[in-house]
């Protein structure tokens, strides 16, 4: 899939014996991130191996949404109500940077020990344990492995984990994939589409998004809380939405102006929320520059936004300062 179904951010822990490493990537690497620092390996361990029940909880929640869907009902209420509950899915790891050499317990030992836990595992070796690395990616017992001696060491790492965050998880795709029609995994399958996408996301600072099916767009939320729609339709979506908005009495030009898909009007949206909005009007563009699927761009009000108090702005500020643990 070139454009995730379901993203958000999630928590990054690092082991490493020494301190003065994991004190100069407490210096480095962006303050908007929830990041763990481990000295000893069975801290770490013992961390990590509360998640999985965690994680199943959360899927739980999700596939009941996503269950909306499929029965022919829009879980738009119900997701934003999953974003008004709490914001503990932000404290789920999604990546564990392991040292290779430790006197306690090797790096391997360790991720062997995480065998429930489901995020990015990357080994972090010296050169002389290089050999080692290969053949534990080849045996599928990690994901990535880096050599601490690396130029740019931070800036690598720091790559490896934005890269992890914003691949698709596959529980969350496997959840969310299932509500979808194949003209839609199509269209979000094209390169094209998923960077235009990217960069209207990029656009509002958004922090997490689903892929919803019916009606068809991207419910997403910025780092302060604010709820946006990005509404997806085809031409064929868009001749249907003027002859709906023609049946509410709107303006020639503005239904003329839907059907040449140079606007978009958030009917759907009104109709899959049950409010009784005034008709909105949106400018509409091209996903990919040339494919048939248009997009526009809804910002919901803070009665729907879950606001700043279940914002990941909100989560970062209440983190304690970072430390080795």
């Amino acid at each position: 899939m070139s454009f995730p179904l379901y993203r958000r951010p999630g928590g990054v822990a690092f082991l490493d014996d020494d301190p003065a490493f994991l004190d100069m990537l407490g210096l480095v690497l962006p303050e908007h991130w929830h990041v763990r620092f481990f000295l000893q390996p069975h801290d770490c361990i013992n961390a990590l191996q509360q998640e999985p029940s965690l994680w199943e909880m959360d899927a739980w929640k999700m596939q009941s949404i996503a269950d909306e869907a499929r029965d022919g009902r829009s879980p738009l209420t119900s997701m934003l109500n999953y974003w008004k509950s709490d914001t503990e899915r932000y404290r789920l790891t999604r990546v564990c940077m392991v040292d290779y050499y430790m006197p306690a317990m090797n790096g391997i030992k360790v991720l062997d020990e995480l065998c429930l836990w489901a995020g990015t595992r990357v080994l972090l070796t010296g050169q002389a344990d290089e050999s080692i690395a290969v053949t534990a990616f080849n045996q599928g017992l990690i994901d990535r492995f880096v050599t601490k001696q690396s130029p740019n060491m931070a800036k690598l790492l720091s790559d490896i984990v934005t890269q992890s965050m914003d691949a698709a998880h596959s529980r969350h795709e496997q959840i969310w994939r299932s509500t979808l029609t194949p003209q839609h995994i199509a269209w979000l399958k094209t390169p094209s589409i998923g960077k235009h996408l990217n960069e209207l996301l990029k656009g509002i600072d958004c922090v997490e998004h689903v892929v919803i099916g019916k009606p068809f767009g991207i419910l997403m939320l910025n780092a302060a809380g604010q709820a946006f729609w990005l509404q997806l339709e085809s031409m064929e979506g868009l001749a249907e939405l003027a002859e709906l908005a023609r049946s509410q009495d709107m303006r020639a030009e503005d239904v003329a102006a839907i059907q040449a898909g140079s606007k978009m009007p958030n009917l759907e949206l009104s109709q899959a929320l049950g409010l009784p909005h005034a008709v909105q009007l949106r400018d509409a563009v091209i996903l990919g520059g040339d494919s048939n699927l248009h997009a526009a761009l809804f910002e919901l009000g803070p009665e729907l936004s879950p606001g700043s108090p279940f914002s990941y702005a909100h989560f970062i500020a209440g983190l304690p300062k970072r430390s080795l643990q």
